[in-house]
């Protein structure tokens, strides 16, 4: 059997074929660019600004996520704890003969519990206690992720500055290279410049490795938490920060002080609940009572009252452990609030010693600025090989060193902001 392909029909199946090679070399380009697969995990609208990436990150990176299941199943128990207890239906039949006589006795109750003593109340009280708590160790996750994001894109940022730089290096040393290698003869002096620039390009190359090893993995931090690649938040990344004047001193209003407010709460519902255990549980209800006696029958009606008493212990013992439950929590708040409290003053003079030391140092255009001068001057030969090389890891150190300084004011700030219970209000 032949095909008879005419050439419109030519036309159209070429164009279908250029259409999907050109589509699987895209989605090819996209994979080996960002390792990104779309779909495997919630994933965020594209960010137009790097507030976007970090209210997304406190929203839907696994651990939040996580937290948010916690605080929705401990919201179930407290309303568990809310329930009224069921009443019991209680039957007694008995029968048998008297003589000649038959006899048959039923007994039927309907016994309603009553909690007596504010029992049901405290045990509310509790399961609020650990609501709040459980939502202030969510807010802790959050506050803690929201830190986390900030230093992560401000040090992508700062990887994006190193990779340019050392991209500008590697090809300042490649050209010198070249240009020593076009010479017919070199002297001594010159062989020893091409080998040094040979070694120092070899040690750029791995630095620059190092630079997209942390680029990827912190790519990864970002593809979990946002969903979103390095290709679409490299273009909003945040940049020099504004770095904001902060009160001496300010109200602790931490999740850890919430935590510890928390379990005073839980204390005191525990106590409540511990001093309703001294009353007993109360059942009450009617009861119908139908007796036959040969032929006579009779039904009896009345009402059902049933109690422990409180012979050998009115919970005295439970009482006084709670008592001490409450004073140990009350002084667990006073302990987290002053331990809180030193810790932001400390944390504080480290922010404004930091601020003194980069507001004295250089900045990274400034020295990358320097770089550049000394590799025209080594490529023009007018300084040497080594020289050049050397005030070029000096200055790379340099820019180490200020970044990480950055970093370190910038988790001060933040953790700060924390502390103040302000860090949702704060904006990049």
């Amino acid at each position: 059997m032949k095909f008879l392909i005419t050439r419109p029909m030519a036309w159209v199946l070429c164009t279908y074929l250029i259409f999907m090679g050109i589509k699987g070399y895209a989605a090819n380009e996209q994979k080996e660019a960002g390792h990104h697969q779309h779909g495997s995990h919630p994933e965020c609208p594209l960010p137009q600004s790097a507030m976007d990436i970090l209210k997304c990150a406190s929203e839907n990176h696994p651990r939040i996520r996580a937290a948010l299941l916690d605080e929705q199943v401990q919201s179930e128990v407290e309303k568990k704890e809310a329930q009224i207890p069921n009443p019991s239906l209680n039957l007694e039949s008995v029968a048998g003969e008297m003589g000649n006589v038959s006899r048959k006795e039923t007994k039927i109750s309907l016994m309603q519990p009553l909690e007596l003593g504010g029992a049901r109340s405290a045990r509310i009280d509790l399961a609020k206690a650990h609501t709040y708590r459980t939502r202030a160790e969510f807010e802790e996750v959050r506050a803690d992720i929201m830190i986390e994001t900030v230093i992560n894109l401000y040090r992508l940022y700062q990887l994006k500055l190193q990779a340019e730089s050392s991209e500008r290096t590697i090809q300042a040393y490649q050209n010198s290279i070249n240009s020593l290698k076009r010479r017919a003869a070199l002297s001594p002096e010159q062989r020893v410049s091409l080998s040094v620039f040979q070694m120092a390009l070899a040690e750029a190359k791995l630095r620059e490795l190092s630079i997209t090893e942390e680029r990827r993995s912190l790519s990864h931090y970002f593809h979990m938490a946002t969903g979103n690649s390095y290709e679409e938040i490299k273009g909003v990344l945040p940049n020099q920060y504004k770095w904001p004047t902060l009160a001496e001193s300010a109200e602790i209003k931490s999740p850890a002080k919430a935590k510890a407010l928390a379990e005073q709460m839980a204390a005191e519902a525990q106590l409540s609940q511990e001093q309703a255990s001294s009353w007993p549980v109360l059942a009450i209800g009617p009861m119908v009572q139908m007796e036959e006696e040969g032929n006579d029958k009779a039904n009896l009606y009345g009402l059902q009252l049933s109690f422990p008493l409180p012979l050998f212990n009115v919970n005295g013992g439970g009482r006084k452990a709670a008592q001490r439950g409450v004073q140990r929590s009350q002084e667990l708040l006073k302990i987290t609030e002053r331990v809180q409290s030193h810790e932001r003053e400390e944390i504080l003079h480290n922010y404004e010693d930091s601020l003194k030391a980069l507001n004295q140092s250089p900045q990274f255009n400034e020295i990358d600025q320097e770089n550049r001068k000394n590799q025209k001057l080594a490529a023009s030969g007018l300084i040497p090989a080594s020289l050049a090389i050397e005030a070029q890891r000096s200055n790379a150190e340099l820019i180490k060193t200020l970044q990480e300084r950055e970093l370190k004011t910038l988790q001060a700030l933040w953790t700060i902001y924390k502390l103040d219970g302000r860090i949702l209000s704060e904006s990049l």
